[in-house]
């Protein structure tokens, strides 16, 4: 090979992934197999609950996601630490708006005792009030040095500004509400939510059939309790204008977080919203990046992405910048947000950004553990798993004109809600 010679660059036109089977249990849990021969790790991917729109509490949600490794009915919270730590497993929680996912990395070797802890915490977690009690303190400590980070504190009263403060994907946990938590809350929720007919299982690289034996011996235990309850989630108050916060004594640098309401990613503007995200933010290319940072230098970062969850969505511009320059900073952001809603984008930039977004989209597939950490993400925001081939055949069917049109009914200036940190 003539490593002299530039290999030719060629747009990604057919996506190659690891087939997933799929398969549903007898109680309703649907199971997502990605095998890979090569790999000597198993991870196995639960995706649980309905998350905040479920609850009848402020909080309670995240609160039994967090607790379900603090004992049950068989091991004490000793026991499940110790397991881990000697089978040399990886845990990873994640507390999404819609759902509560739970990550385990694992030798294969260990996938009986490992199988076994996992159906003793989702199923039969024992909640007590002095694991509440830690959990609670070590909540409010979390918070108050969150409440520090302006970028933080500018998404966090920003989403509020946009939802309402009793909205689910609008509330702030604070203090009050933490200390409103009981134990008989967490059962409540636990016996609701955490149902097969409510539970995703991904399991992805080094797994055999008799690991798929145990699986469904294991789970198919579980009971499916009838608790169809519909859920009503308000729509999101359009609400615009900017306000600001002083934090601190510091005057010197100021944190923005512009944001608006979107449909989600049942929508059929899904993929033109995404779309338009990376055209305005979204990588190191983009409109944001190289006028209001590269060309002007107003920003230290800046940033525009699309976040979808079940029943709604958020397009968000957000950086950081002098206090001085902040008021600048926002007149020009307003200004390429009208120019991306009357100047429709020429052809080299519309393939370069489908481009981007198809290399993106390879990288997503690029092994078992890629894979899987993919479908995590599709179902935790309560969507069907969708073929990456026709994500990117979606994605290079929008044109010009389309992405014009989806800019003008969504991003104008005007519709979008600012808070700045200072």
């Amino acid at each position: 090979m003539d490593r002299q010679i530039i290999p030719k660059i060629k747009a990604i036109h057919k996506l190659v992934a690891t087939e997933v089977n799929v398969e549903k249990l007898k109680n309703g849990l649907q199971w997502y197999k990605i095998h890979e021969e090569e790999s000597r790790i198993c991870r196995l991917d639960v995706i649980l609950g309905r998350g905040r729109p479920a609850e009848k509490h402020k909080l309670v949600a995240k609160a039994v996601g967090e607790l379900v490794e603090k004992g049950t009915e068989r091991f004490s919270r000793r026991e499940i630490a110790e397991l881990i730590d000697f089978t040399g497993t990886r845990l990873i929680k994640s507390h999404e708006p819609d759902a509560s996912c739970f990550t385990f990395y694992f030798n294969p070797k260990y996938d009986i005792e490992i199988l076994d802890l996992i159906t003793e915490m989702i199923i039969r977690p024992k909640f007590t009030a002095v694991e509440l009690i830690s959990h609670i303190k070590r909540s409010k400590q979390k918070l108050e040095e969150d409440l520090t980070i302006p970028s933080f504190l500018a998404f966090r009263e920003a989403t509020e500004a946009i939802f309402g403060p009793h909205h689910p994907y609008g509330y702030n946990g604070d203090q009050v509400a933490m200390d409103e938590l009981n134990v008989e809350m967490l059962i409540e929720y636990h016996q609701q939510e955490y149902s097969p007919q409510r539970c995703s299982l991904i399991t992805s690289g080094a797994f055999d059939k008799e690991f798929e034996k145990r699986v469904r011996e294991a789970l198919n235990k579980w009971d499916c309790l009838n608790n169809n309850i519909e859920l009503a989630v308000p729509t999101p108050q359009l609400a615009s204008g900017t306000f600001e916060i002083t934090l601190g004594n510091n005057d010197l640098q100021t944190a923005f977080c512009i944001i608006k309401p979107t449909p989600g990613r049942n929508h059929k503007d899904y993929y033109r919203l995404w779309l338009l995200s990376i055209i305005l933010g979204g990588y190191f290319g983009s409109r944001l990046m190289k006028s209001i940072r590269e060309k002007l230098g107003l920003v230290y970062d800046i940033q525009a992405f699309f976040d979808s969850f079940v029943y709604s969505g958020i397009f968000v511009i957000s950086g950081e910048c002098k206090r001085s320059a902040s008021t600048r900073a926002l007149k020009e952001i307003s200004g390429e947000l009208d120019t991306l809603t009357n100047v429709e984008i020429d052809n080299e930039e519309h393939e370069m950004v489908k481009n981007y977004i198809a290399g993106g989209l390879m990288s997503q597939l690029d092994g078992s553990f890629s894979r899987a950490e993919r479908l995590r993400t599709i179902l935790a925001e309560g969507t069907m798993p969708i073929n990456p081939q026709e994500e990117l055949e979606n994605i290079r069917a929008i044109t010009p004109r389309q992405i014009l049109e989806t800019a003008k009914l969504y991003l104008s200036p005007e519709t979008f809600m600012a808070a700045l940190v200072n």
